[in-house]
């Protein structure tokens, strides 16, 4: 009888620490799980595509434009590229400003002119230069001379276009919609 006392309580203790090894190991568990998921879940909402974080908007819409015939989807050509901060531009001394940071997209539904302005973006930057050092600066502060540059920058544009010396890139002259700034500030 004293034997089967000895065991009982043995196997009692047993039970113990057993138990509470246990709930430690179901603690390490759920503890390892919650952070899988915790991990997991952001990546997924991030997205884990590489190719398509590594492409260009105006790619991808021009992709998305092409593939859906027949509607006319809307193209938003970022200059600078969206990831970049505006054009900072010294300005003509005498004009009360020193420099101007701008950024705008040009609006278009056709993905070939897309493609041009992507190729021509050197030669899109130089002529927004051109025409921002060469203007009195001191109408750009009121809507009436922000609105004359959005028209100068179309125009500027659709020369470019015209005087393409692809014949097809030449019918696209008029296929640029408008222009938008995302910033422009003068100091």
């Amino acid at each position: 009888m004293a034997e089967e006392d000895q065991a009982d309580e043995f196997a009692e203790e047993g039970e113990g620490e057993g138990g509470a090894g246990k709930k430690k190991l179901f603690l390490i568990i759920g503890v390892v799980v919650l952070l899988l998921i915790g991990g997991t879940v952001p990546f997924l909402f991030m997205g884990g595509d590489d190719e398509a974080a590594d492409g260009d908007e105006t790619e991808q819409t021009a992709e998305a434009a092409v593939e859906e015939e027949g509607e006319k989807i809307p193209i938003f050509h970022a200059v600078p590229k969206a990831k970049e901060p505006g054009m900072v531009i010294s300005l003509e001394p005498g004009t009360g400003f020193k420099r101007a940071q701008v950024s705008f997209r040009i609006f278009t539904y056709n993905p070939a002119v897309s493609e041009f302005l992507q190729e021509n973006d050197p030669m899109i930057r130089h002529n927004l230069i051109n025409i921002l050092t060469t203007s009195d600066n001191q109408k750009f502060l009121n809507k009436s001379g922000r609105e004359e540059l959005q028209k100068t920058l179309k125009k500027m544009l659709s020369d470019l276009l015209k005087n393409s010396k692809n014949e097809e890139e030449q019918m696209l002259a008029d296929k640029i919609e408008d222009v938008y700034f995302n910033t422009f500030i003068l100091q």
